[in-house]
């Protein structure tokens, strides 16, 4: 399966990416980012159990496929949603998010869309005593 051989690919993961503002152990592997036909990055990303991502804005938006394990997306104004291994993630551009990783962890894809117009941005902490449902979606 893809997520078994994934760490296959020439790039390191890189844990928790000074570009990125994390809570937890989050690992970050680039598969393409210097993509001229589809212009649109590709990223295997790693949560160790219950980590998560800050707020979070990608200027462009997002896809995100859950290959492995459980996770929940957090939206301003909204509830969490769950979501499973095979779940397909659409954040509209300019949306702010985040993602928490359920008691087992979870592996995602993340593809940047419409490049060279994305820029991705975190903001301040999540505070996940403010949402009604715990992180704990396994």
């Amino acid at each position: 399966m893809l997520w078994d051989s994934i760490s296959d690919f020439n790039c390191p993961a890189t844990k928790n990416p000074p570009s990125m503002r994390v809570q937890g152990e989050v690992y970050v592997q680039t598969l393409n980012r210097d993509d001229c036909v589809f212009n649109a990055p590709l990223f295997c990303i790693r949560f160790t159990p219950k980590s998560y991502t800050h707020w979070c804005r990608c200027s462009g938006g997002v896809i995100i496929l859950v290959l492995k394990g459980n996770a929940r997306l957090g939206l301003r104004q909204a509830p969490l949603k769950d979501f499973h291994a095979g779940d397909l993630i659409r954040i509209s551009p300019q949306q702010e998010h985040f993602i928490v990783a359920g008691q087992a962890g979870c592996t995602v894809l993340a593809i940047l869309t419409n490049l060279p117009n994305n820029c991705v941005s975190f903001g301040q902490e999540v505070d996940l005593q403010s949402f009604t449902s715990p992180p704990d979606v396994d």
